[in-house]
């Protein structure tokens, strides 16, 4: 379960939402445009064999919470931050390395990610979703 929930609300000034994610079989939140489309390559990532959003660490609750949690195909794990390098203040930095320590710790990668090439994967990641009713009758049929 994510450490916080993902609201929205009139004048809001992030954008919060849900992506169906077909690598778990969920949808997972996210605060913003920029996590969505780490979400959405996460599950078109065919080395991610499961993630969380906002991942919760059952020990106590805490300011700063990475923004996924990821399991890899070779058994590894990659804990990723989603914002952008402008947007990144002095205390977010100490999060940041804080956060990047904690997982070398226990043998974990730790990435901060900026940007992404969601547009293509956008595109296509429409293709992925379980079709209910004719089409998915019709592409069994097909395949």
């Amino acid at each position: 379960m994510p450490v916080r929930s993902f609201p929205s609300y009139r004048g809001q000034r992030n954008r919060p939402g849900l992506w169906w994610s077909t690598t778990v079989g969920r949808h997972a939140g996210y605060e913003s445009w920029l996590e969505r489309d780490h979400a959405m390559l996460l599950a078109f990532d065919p080395q991610v064999l499961g993630y969380s959003s906002q991942p919760r660490d059952g020990l106590r609750a805490r300011r700063h919470a990475p923004d996924f949690s990821t399991r890899l195909a070779d058994g590894s794990a990659v804990v990723i931050g989603c914002r952008p390098p402008g947007r990144i203040r002095a205390a977010d930095a100490v999060a940041f390395e804080a956060t990047t320590q904690g997982s070398e710790l226990v043998g974990w990668e730790y990435r901060l990610v900026g940007e992404s090439l969601a547009g293509t994967v956008r595109r296509l990641t429409g293709y992925r979703h379980p079709r209910p009713g004719p089409v998915a009758r019709l592409v069994t049929r097909v395949g």
